[in-house]
């Protein structure tokens, strides 16, 4: 029967790649079975008993909290292949509850090796307030120093030792529960029964063996993969656990049934341990003394007398400030605001960075005066109930920005202030989404690499397998040929594949955390404790966000650089928002290296909403998100702010709050001052139904409409308009964001922008200096749109890892040449002159080549140095060298230099026969070009299906559009251009070129080039994008530029590929702008 047992022994999903279901699903199958008890025992961790806590909770089943150890002889010794063996122990109390967290804590921190090990001493010495069984075949009783501690625990703890069995049918379990049988009768030791579940229901278990592959990286062809010998891991009822031992036939039925009443007995121990939700006890800060509400109140009172000159309206900041206070001491959150001052404090005190603000605490005009916002809530009209409101319960969020490059330092710091073990960062639960459970699964079952690709990629940040399956063409075309794979993947959502360390998360503790029994510690590259932020939170521990900017960084860099260079000390807390020639360059899109507005789309959305003040800013900030572009916003807002006179509600109050974004709600303060002011309901009411918005969406949002209604109407709203302003709430009202937010980071776009326009020359070597490679490349770009001289490593001049500003060009340092490493571009610094002193032949080679140019770089020298460049040179001797680096991106500065470099041109048609790649085998014919009669080519991916039926290189709808819009676009009919593909098969079943067809194809392609020597290439792709970078990504962040291809000796305009807006129209802008670039650098090239 249900009540004379439980199972103990449970891996849920957080035994990593090993248990397949969640605490949810075992405890709903437990409840649906009769079970009053449930317990977890995940290898090596408890990372999962806050949720089991939780869910049986949920239903009524009284949880039991455990953990299947791994044991060593000693943890000291760290040998491969070592022999771990397992343990179950159980929390009895709160003792042994901490006992089993410090356990825990040495097992990770000292005793890690592949696993979390403890041995048998720290076993010995921490065994109150614990249960222990022997676990499954691998227990710790298979060998001598195990039985010997099997004995010393029966003396420590007593009774509360168990032996277990199980009724697995394989060769090793039936002996273990023979001996356990002869244990028991020899030492009367009392013995449970468990089925070491891993999987809730029994059709699971195939589920399972994929997660076993997925971990040991082997193919399911393999026969020798590691896998379970045994199907039967579930969650079985009390009947099926009789009848299971029954066939296995080893144990009589009566001790069978003793041993599953047993469980019973355990769990009944385990049940007077209550996992508690903490509430947070914060740290004091050494050295400040007082009562925190006191402290905080005559700093923030000394605040507002300094910076009084400034407020517009004294009585109001007075007035605010007070109010702010009063609920900050109310909430009891006062010593939370002192320790983040403290932090904000010691940064500015030791040159680190710290941001303008993050998150709703930007609303917040106290936060304002303690410095730990740069942003005055009042002038910029924040509401601070978005941070702090009347009904908050829990701690708000206080986020930090800091510089990346001294967060270490920062981190430090707080180790020294408050303990080495009162700071851990938090850590993160890394799970399988869509698009890696499907590379998983490909990986797993072989599947080709190029269907993989083509599917995995047709998945966005927000679209799951089934949205891809049913409304995009790569994933009804994988499903159909793939569909047990895809089901299975569907099934890998959402597993936990590893444990990592928060970006940005630390923990504040007020006592040591290895003594607290509110976590234990892990280590990844620092400490951690082992929940997620969530769960801190549940077990009362103050989380703080510090976040690593590498945009603080550069501006910090660039500050120095400017006091260093111009004797000015710029401080960017004093900047003016309202100057029209930073707006201008948002404007036409030059936002290249500025923070967030650095990609693509954004910078071409920029250019058509035109940005003429910096609340419009503000919105491009909080419009281009990937939620709002799919619902076609982007244009509706550009549409409605062109006709702005237009009134979009006949009651002013509405119009009032919705005004500044015609009529659209942009922002969740929007919509509480919309439930506030217009519905006059309570700010209480009002962020409940923001957060109702944010994690449940309209599922519980009904039962507040008669109440928003009638507040309406009391207010003079019709009620029509009333209950049309409700719908549209209901519909948009998920999708705001915060204001508060959006201002402070828009507010670091534009000083980023400030310090490019004003000091380009600083900005660029900052930016090139502290950023990572892969976003150089677009940087010196802009740096020679900017006309700053860019130079290649100098000896006696470049520095080894910095770039520097020398007689007013940029030189590179010595660390950009491919494969030099540090030492060798620190001796080649050191090295006086060129004839120098060392006997090191690679070394004298190596600076022999830098001083003459040769150096390869780390990343693609045609974008920058005009001198590696003879093609473009020798082309255009007669441009003046002052303007040779706008040739590099065919800038329209040099239009009036230029002669005409279009010609009539075309090469003749050839017959193209081919079989160098397996794309042959997809079809019976390859597809050649189309010729044109000018030296200009258009260059796409591979043939479409009706493409290769009329033996049409670019042919379909989606083609046909493309090719209408840029004979448009450029005047000229598609006559003109050569047309053709990178690949000339056509791909039925892969779908998409690999990276092989490119190679192999591409010697037709360049041929083709050879002879027409166009001028100007436009290439569709990252098929193009593959043959002339060699880069296998990022056609998006490349669309609607031009860079100059010294290979062949011609211009590429990029272009991402017009089958994509057929899967989100919503990004026709970006087609736009590609033909837009492409038709400009015609005319350019034209007289």
């Amino acid at each position: 029967m249900s009540k004379d047992f439980c199972h103990l022994h449970v891996h849920d999903y957080h035994s990593i790649l090993d248990g397949v279901s969640t605490p949810a699903h075992y405890v709903d199958r437990a409840k649906d079975l009769g079970f009053k008890y449930q317990g977890i025992t995940n290898h090596g961790n408890i990372n999962s008993v806050i949720e089991h806590k939780k869910e049986c909770d949920r239903v009524g089943i009284i949880p039991v909290f455990g953990c299947e150890m791994y044991v060593v002889p000693n943890i000291n010794i760290k040998e491969k292949g070592e022999s771990r063996s397992h343990i179950c122990l159980f929390v009895k109390n709160h003792e042994g509850w901490k006992n089993l967290l410090k356990l825990l804590t040495i097992a990770n921190i000292d005793g890690f090796y592949f696993r979390p090990r403890v041995d048998y001493d720290l076993l010995r010495n921490n065994l109150n307030g614990l249960i222990i069984s022997t676990a499954c075949t691998s227990s710790f009783i298979n060998n001598p120093e195990g039985m010997d501690f099997l004995y010393d625990a029966i003396d420590i703890i007593k009774d509360d030792v168990y032996l277990e069995i199980m009724p697995l049918i394989y060769d090793k379990q039936k002996s273990l529960n023979k001996r356990i049988a002869e244990l028991h009768k020899k030492n009367n030791i009392k013995v449970i029964a468990t089925n070491d579940c891993h999987y809730c229901n029994k059709d699971d278990n195939f589920i399972q063996e994929v997660l076993l592959a997925i971990q040991s990286k082997a193919k399911w062809s393999d026969k020798n993969r590691w896998k379970f010998s045994i199907d039967d891991l579930y969650l079985k009822s009390y009947s099926e656990m009789i009848e299971s031992f029954s066939l296995q036939g080893v144990l009589n039925r009566r001790f069978v049934i003793e041993s599953l009443s047993n469980t019973i007995d355990l769990a009944e121990k385990c049940s007077e341990f209550v996992l508690q939700r903490y509430p947070v006890d914060l740290p004091l800060i050494k050295g400040m003394e007082g009562n925190p509400d006191d402290i905080l109140a005559k700093m923030c009172r000394k605040k507002f007398r300094e910076k009084r000159n400034e407020f517009f309206d004294t009585d109001l900041y007075l007035s605010r400030m007070n109010y702010e206070l009063k609920l900050i001491r109310d909430k009891n959150f006062s010593n939370y605001f002192l320790i983040v001052w403290e932090i904000t404090d010691w940064c500015r005190k030791n040159n680190i960075l710290t941001g303008i603000g993050r998150g709703s605490v930007s609303g917040s005009l106290i936060a304002y005066l303690l410095g730990i916002t740069n942003v005055d809530s009042i002038k910029w009209n924040l509401m601070f109930e978005r941070f702090i409101s009347p009904g908050r319960k829990d701690f708000p969020d206080i986020d930090l920005d800091i510089e990346d490059t001294k967060r270490d330092v920062l981190r430090q710091h707080l180790s020294d202030l408050y303990g080495e073990y009162n700071v851990a960062n938090i850590s993160t639960f890394l799970q399988i989404k869509d698009r890696m459970a499907i590379r998983d699964v490909g990986r797993v079952f072989e599947i080709n690499s190029s269907d993989i690709d083509m599917f995995a990629n047709s998945l966005g940040g927000d679209e799951n397998i089934d949205w891809a399956v049913e409304n995009t063409e790569e994933g009804k075309q994988f499903y159909q040929k793939y569909s047990n794979e895809v089901e299975i993947a569907k099934k890998l959502s959402g597993k936990i594949r590893g444990v990592g360390s928060h970006a940005a998360g630390i923990v504040i503790s007020k006592e040591k955390i290895i003594d607290g029994g509110k976590a234990n510690l892990i280590k990844n590259k620092e400490i951690s404790i082992n929940w997620d932020k969530k769960d801190a939170e549940y077990m009362g521990m103050l989380k703080i966000d510090i976040l690593g900017l590498s945009n603080l960084s550069i501006v910090n860099e660039c500050i120095s650089l400017i006091k260093k260079n111009k004797n000015i000390d710029v401080d960017i807390k004093n900047i003016s928002f309202d100057d029209e020639k930073i707006f201008e360059e948002f404007s036409l899109g030059n936002c290249t290296g500025c923070f967030q507005f650095n990609t693509k789309g954004l910078r071409s959305f920029c250019k058509r909403l035109k940005i003429e003040k910096f609340e419009t800013l503000i919105h491009a900030t909080a419009l281009y998100r990937p939620a709002i572009i799919k619902r076609g916003l982007l244009d509706e807002f550009i549409i409605r702010k062109k006709n702005q006179n237009k009134i979009f509600y006949k009651h002013n109050k509405i119009n009032d709050v919705l005004g500044s974004t015609y009529g659209i709600i942009l922002y969740q303060e929007q919509l509480m001052r919309i439930v506030t002011e217009v519905a006059l309901m309570d700010f209480v009411d009002a962020d409940s139904i923001r957060k109702m918005f944010e994690t449940e969406g309209t599922k519980n949002i009904e039962k507040y409409e008669s109440k928003f209604i009638n507040g309406c109407i009391k207010n003079g709203v019709d009620k029509k308009e009333a209950i049309n302003l409700w719908e549209y709430l209901k519909f948009n009202g998920g999708y705001g964001f915060n204001l508060a937010h959006a201002t402070a980071y828009t507010m670091l776009s534009y000083i980023d922008m400030w310090l490019k326009v004003n000091y380009p020359m600083e900005f660029m070597c900052a930016f090139l200096s502290m950023s990572p490679n892969d976003k150089k490349e677009e940087i010196i770009k802009e740096a020679i749109r900017m006309n700053v001289k860019i130079e290649p490593p100098t000896i006696n001049i470049s520095d080894s890892k910095k770039w520097i500003i020398h007689n007013q060009s940029l030189y590179m340092p010595f660390i950009e040449i491919k494969g030099i490493g540090e030492k060798n571009a620190e001796k080649i610094v050191k090295r006086k002159n060129k004839d120098g002193f060392f006997n090191n032949v690679k070394i004298d080679n190596l600076i022999s080549d830098v001083a003459n140019g040769k150096g390869v770089f780390s990343f693609n020298a045609n974008n920058f140095n005009i001198n590696l460049m003879p093609n473009l040179k020798n082309n255009f001797v007669d441009v003046d060298k002052n303007n040779l680096t706008d040739l590099v991106s065919l800038d329209k500065k040099i239009r009036d230099n230029l002669k005409s470099f279009i010609v009539n041109k075309k090469i003749e048609d050839k017959k193209l026969i081919c079989k160098l790649c397996n794309l042959r085998n997809e079809c019976d014919r390859p597809v050649n070009y189309k010729h044109g009669l000018r030296n200009i080519m258009i260059c796409g991916e591979a043939p479409s299906k009706i493409g290769y039926k009329y033996n049409v290189p670019f042919y379909g709808d989606i083609a046909k559009n493309f090719l209408k819009q840029i004979e448009k676009s450029t005047n000229m009919s598609r006559n003109k251009f050569h047309i053709t593909n990178v690949c000339k098969c056509f791909p039925s079943k892969s779908r998409k070129p690999s990276k092989e067809n490119i190679k192999q194809c591409g010697v037709w392609l360049e041929e083709e080039i050879n002879l027409l020597k166009p001028i100007l290439i436009l290439a569709v792709g990252n098929s193009s994008l593959y043959f002339f970078e060699n880069l296998e990504k990022g056609i998006i962040d490349k669309n609607a530029s031009t860079t100059w291809n010294e290979k062949y000796g011609c211009w590429i305009c990029w272009s991402v590929h017009p089958g994509m807006i057929a899967r989100d129209n919503s990004k026709q802008y970006l087609i736009d702008d590609s033909i837009n670039n492409f038709s400009e650098k015609i005319k350019i090239l034209t007289k």
